[in-house]
């Protein structure tokens, strides 16, 4: 028997225990499952696979089998922040082969990004297991993606742009916001004085917080870290409801056709 595991972190705030994951490609993988440690401070992911691969077939496939396992487990943070869970940054280890007689290596590739500590509470997942059927769109994936920029302001400027995108322009961001999310605050005074007496002297959560990194001074940095991880776990809930409300839309138009 072939086994590739993995140690994944950040998923603190996601109470998962032990699941089964299912809709695997069955040409490479046998079985998997996942497994949250009692403290919650990294789960265990294992993929059993395929048996009908031998040791040669294996090697020679090492790198796609790796690359579809890192794929299940992005897909398994996209399906949490569907659900709602609170992540804002994840790390998968470098994975570990193991083989039936005892030998184990350990593969090239990995994603290295740090633990973040954040105000976010702790939920359960309810559902019996992940199943890879479920669908995620381009755009969740994006942001999954995005999740694994190490750092905290990059990784932020990079949610803030598609959320730009999204709206039109950064007037029409907080226009949104003002419109859909109102419990995100939109008063904030605009730091940078030329917009005053404007659309944008009053700025929403997302777009204040944008404008602080932009100017890049030293006085804004406390200001900056205070917010960031917060506004990260916000905007990304944000930026998967949009495309969840486009999705609806574009079911709507395709029944009325």
């Amino acid at each position: 028997m072939i086994s590739i595991g993995f140690r994944i972190d950040g998923l603190d705030y996601c109470d998962i225990a032990e699941r089964e994951i299912t809709g695997l490609d069955c040409r490479l993988f046998e079985r998997a499952r996942i497994v949250q440690k009692d403290d919650r401070k990294f789960c265990d992911v294992r993929f059993i696979i395929n048996g009908d691969l031998g040791k040669e077939e294996f090697d020679e496939q090492k790198d796609t089998i790796i690359f579809k396992a890192k794929e299940a487990v992005k897909k398994i943070i996209a399906i949490l922040i569907q659900e709602e869970f609170d992540i804002i940054n994840w790390q998968v280890s470098e994975p570990s082969i193991t083989i039936q007689n005892g030998e184990k290596v350990c593969a090239h590739s990995s994603i290295t990004v740090e633990n973040i500590d954040t105000e976010m509470q702790v939920k359960s997942y309810k559902k019996t297991n992940f199943s890879l059927e479920e669908k995620i769109s381009k755009k969740q994936q994006e942001i999954v993606d995005i999740l694994n920029v190490s750092d905290d302001v990059t990784r932020y400027e990079f949610l803030y742009e598609k959320l730009k995108r999204e709206c039109g322009n950064q007037t029409n961001v907080t226009k949104k916001i003002k419109e859909k999310y109102p419990y995100i605050s939109t008063d904030n005074h605009n730091i940078d004085s030329k917009f005053w007496n404007s659309e944008q002297e009053y700025q929403d959560d997302f777009t204040y917080l944008r404008t602080l990194i932009s100017h890049g001074k030293a006085e804004n940095y406390e200001e900056i870290n205070k917010r960031i991880r917060r506004d990260t776990n916000r905007i990304v809930k944000i930026l998967f409801d949009l495309e969840k409300t486009n999705k609806k839309r574009k079911r709507k138009c395709y029944t009325k056709k």
